[in-house]
């Protein structure tokens, strides 16, 4: 004995009346609500589209043969194409655009922290350029100090050097003053 299955589908029948045309669809349950409606409009619109005012005056079936092929194509994109469905295609785009934005968010935060790195760096080369400036500075009256102990310029033991308001008191010989530079 051979066991015979049955399966049991559910089909529907959408119909779709406009100008005195009706263009009826039939789908089964899983392809819901939108796809076949869609269906209906893009055969509706394509079929007027191609006869006009023809339609009125036309015999039952008159156009069969020649719509049929337009109808299978419609069909086949229909069945199996996902981007037919104009809410799934807008699904699809958003999709990209909200690939696009979270990406572009990415990088304005890869470049946040790129520009906070570049802040510290500056900060780092102001404080270094502070310290070489004084220091250079330091070492500049320290080398005219030498100088003018070189050339007996000024009196050795009355260079007084006090660290801790950082003054410096020079008494130079009138031969500094009159020297030719």
């Amino acid at each position: 004995m051979i066991p015979i299955l049955r399966f049991r589908t559910i089909v529907i029948f959408h119909v779709n009346r406009t100008d005195g045309l009706t263009v009826v669809c039939m789908a089964d349950d899983a392809s819901g609500r939108r796809i076949p409606f869609a269906f209906l409009e893009d055969i509706h619109r394509r079929f007027v589209k191609t006869y006009g005012s023809a339609i009125r005056s036309a015999l039952p079936y008159a156009m069969n043969e020649e719509f049929s092929r337009v109808m299978c194509q419609q069909m086949d994109r229909f069945s199996s194409d996902p981007n037919a469905d104009r809410l799934n295609r807008l699904k699809g785009e958003i999709s990209q655009v909200r690939s696009a934005m979270i990406e572009n968010i990415e990088k304005i935060l890869e470049r946040g922290n790129r520009l906070e790195l570049l802040v510290e760096k500056t900060t780092s080369m102001q404080g270094n350029s502070i310290r070489f400036k004084s220091q250079s500075r330091r070492y500049k009256k320290y080398y005219v100090v030498e100088q003018l102990q070189d050339h007996g310029d000024i009196d050795t033991t009355a260079f007084v050097d006090h660290r801790l308001c950082s003054v410096r008191i020079f008494l130079l010989t009138d031969s500094f003053f009159c020297r030719p530079r």
